[in-house]
C-alpha cells in the first residue's frame, strides 16, 4: 500500500492537525455510512477481507459500483463543506508536487 506522506504531512503543518492515513480511511468511511453505502461495499473500498462472512465471499462488486459509491461519498463531501469557514483550509495544489 502506498500512504501518501508527503500530502499528510504537508495538511498537517498547514492545518496544526495531526492525524494519520488510517484516519483517512476511517473518515472515508464513516461518510460512506453516512451516504447510505451498504457495508459490503464499504468492506470493499476499504480492501477488507470478507471472509468471515458467509455471505460476503458472493459478493464481488464490479468496478463501476465502486467508483459510483466513492463519487457518492465524494458529494456527500462536498455538500458538508462550506468554503470559507474557519475549519476549512485551503491547500495549494503545486506544494504537492
Amino acid at each position: 500500500m502506498n500512504i501518501p506522506k508527503k500530502p499528510i504531512v504537508q495538511v498537517c503543518k498547514e492545518t496544526g492537525i495531526d492525524f494519520s492515513s488510517h484516519d483517512l480511511k476511517r473518515t472515508f468511511l464513516t461518510i460512506g455510512e453516512a451516504s447510505m453505502i451498504p457495508f459490503s461495499l464499504l468492506k470493499a473500498l476499504a480492501n477488507h477481507k470478507t471472509d468471515g462472512d458467509v455471505t460476503g465471499s458472493y459478493i464481488n462488486p464490479e468496478t463501476k459500483t465502486l467508483k459510483s459509491a466513492t463519487f457518492k461519498i465524494a458529494d456527500y463531501i462536498h455538500q458538508h463543506v462550506t468554503p470559507g469557514i474557519e475549519n476549512v483550509v485551503s491547500i495549494d495544489k503545486s506544494a504537492t508536487h
